[in-house]
């Protein structure tokens, strides 16, 4: 892509160093070092090629059920594989934060080893994508293209330009990082603690410098509330005035997901926002049902025959944005789990079981998929399923009490995450920086 602006221009004639012997040898601790075990030739270090016999030494007998040992030429600690095997191959994802020229610059290598019986191993190190993030959150990416996994077992292309990119997503990742990182002083300014809290480094480094809202969350601890809204900024803004308020007076959030939905009812009837006493109330879930309850009978008001029209409309909708993940279901020895199919499940389960699925419009919601628990044909628990991550966000009983069977469903919930066909990114390593 050619550059578009100066910053661009200026990003383009940056030039960086190659990676170090340190960095080196922290990417090749990433992978796990062989040594290949034979009936009659030895073991053979897959690290440098030395073959020795450990039968020589009483204590790692070639029977023995030791599984690791020390090269005696190259002194790597080695774990021992039994196979026929002769050539293997890994590649992993390394990242280097460095500063330059005042901005934050993330740096991702590709490593590749490559080991060949009785030849030293071979490690390529390519870099894959350079990210410059300025103080004020302003970015710009330089990297290769992503790979195809299907054809290729590399994350990112190993050859082709290493150009600007218009898009950041496919370079937000998750790595192991070198030990001896530098960061701008503007990240620890804004609540950076060195901990990713399971973060990609480039998405919570621009979130941190370029959103007020997300770097108060950050410094106040309130990891939850912004994880909820790293992926959904703009709806933190609609948020926030509500937010301050409960902060002010020490609210209790534990149940955050209910507050959230008290509050739109408040503001569906237009309640005052502002007002402490309604934002933050006594007893959340008592207010949270009445509200449902009051929202509930002002849509019965409705005319039967544009509810029904409306319906119609809300079920082409509905499909349209969630027909592939449905028709889901698995079982356990006590209870089964179904999604929710037609809009008329998400009024009828939350009429039974006192949920807001159909009145906060959760079949609207691109990124969750509603299911339900039954036992004996009779719902006994909802699940909210995000759609992004693979996780249950939120499992309810009746009147939103859980049910004896709460923690299995949300285990099972998650184990049958395969039967959706969600499309998953490359599993990448989570880290900590030091």
């Amino acid at each position: 892509m050619k550059p578009k602006n100066k910053f661009q221009e200026m990003i383009i004639k940056i030039k960086l160093p190659v990676i170090n012997s340190q960095q080196m040898k922290e990417c090749r601790d990433l992978f796990k070092h062989m040594a290949l075990r034979t009936k009659t030739k030895g073991t053979t270090c897959m690290e440098c090629g030395h073959t020795f016999d450990i039968r020589h030494n009483n204590s790692l007998l070639i029977h023995s059920i030791q599984t690791e040992c020390k090269c005696p030429k190259c002194k790597t600690k080695l774990t021992y594989i039994d196979t026929l095997k002769r050539k293997f191959t890994e590649n992993d994802l390394f990242s280097i934060l460095t500063v330059v020229k005042g901005m934050q610059c993330v740096r991702y290598y590709e490593i590749i080893q490559k080991y060949i019986y009785g030849v030293p191993a071979h490690y390529d190190y390519i870099e894959c994508a350079r990210v410059f993030i300025t103080p004020t959150g302003k970015h710009a990416v330089m990297g290769r293209l992503e790979g195809n996994r299907y054809y290729s077992h590399t994350y990112f292309a190993t050859t082709g330009t290493f150009e600007l990119r218009g898009s950041m997503k496919s370079y937000m990742i998750n790595c192991e990082t070198w030990s001896r990182n530098k960061i701008i002083p503007e990240l620890y300014r804004n609540g950076f603690d060195g901990n990713l809290r399971k973060h990609s480094q480039v998405g919570l480094f621009v979130t941190l410098l370029s959103n007020n809202h997300m770097e108060t969350l950050w410094k106040l601890g309130r990891y939850d509330i912004f994880d909820r809204y790293y992926n959904e900024q703009a709806e933190l803004s609609l948020m926030w005035p509500q937010l301050l308020i409960a902060f002010k007076h020490k609210y209790d959030l534990s149940d955050y997901f209910i507050w959230q939905d008290y509050i739109g009812f408040l503001k569906y009837f237009n309640k005052d926002v502002t007002n402490a006493s309604l934002v933050c109330p006594t007893d959340l879930k008592r207010q949270h049902d009445i509200y449902m309850m009051r929202k509930r009978k002002l849509q019965k008001k409705l005319a039967l025959g544009k509810k029904l029209l409306r319906l119609a409309e809300q079920e082409n909708k509905f499909l349209e944005l969630k027909g592939k993940y449905l028709n889901v279901e698995f079982e356990h020895p006590e209870f089964k789990i179904r999604t929710l199919n037609t809009v008329k499940e998400y009024v009828v389960i939350g009429e039974i079981m006192h949920h807001c699925i159909y009145d906060s419009s959760y079949y609207t919601k691109t990124d969750t998929l509603i299911l339900s628990a039954f036992k004996d044909d009779k719902p006994i628990e909802t699940v909210e399923l995000d759609l992004n991550k693979g996780k249950v966000v939120q499992c309810r009983g009746k009147l939103n009490q859980n049910t004896k069977y709460h923690n299995d469903i949300i285990k099972l919930t998650e184990q049958n995450i395969n039967l959706f066909n969600i499309n998953k990114p490359n599993k990448k390593r989570s880290k900590q920086l030091a």
